[in-house]
């Protein structure tokens, strides 16, 4: 099973991965002015240059609406090289520092 799946957005490749340390998929564009060059390889991807995400986390409340107090910018560092990853000292997760994890497989189909 492959580690990246794609999609097309207005005629741009965007390449997906699960992050096994943020449990999200991690979108980005290989195609197009400033895409990440990629290898080609779907179970074995290599990815440069390195991939920073930003994303906003917060808690929720016993309803499931965002606690306004728990909102926050956090992002993700890493280096995906033949199907591994390894992440940065930036990162806000408690992989940061880690070295050269599997990425999982996913399935083709990413939403």
């Amino acid at each position: 099973m492959p580690r990246l799946v794609q999609s097309y957005k207005d005629d741009i490749k965007v390449m997906h991965f699960m992050c096994p340390a943020c449990k999200k998929h991690h979108h980005l564009h290989v195609s197009g002015i400033g895409g990440w060059d990629w290898n080609g390889d779907k179970e074995l991807p290599t990815l440069s240059p390195s991939i920073r995400v930003t994303m906003t986390i917060y808690d929720r409340d016993e309803n499931g609406s965002p606690i306004q107090s728990t909102i926050r910018q956090v992002e993700c560092h890493s280096w995906i090289t033949n199907g591994k990853i390894k992440y940065f000292n930036d990162c806000y997760h408690e992989m940061a520092g880690t070295k050269w994890h599997e990425l999982p497989t996913i399935d083709e189909d990413p939403n």
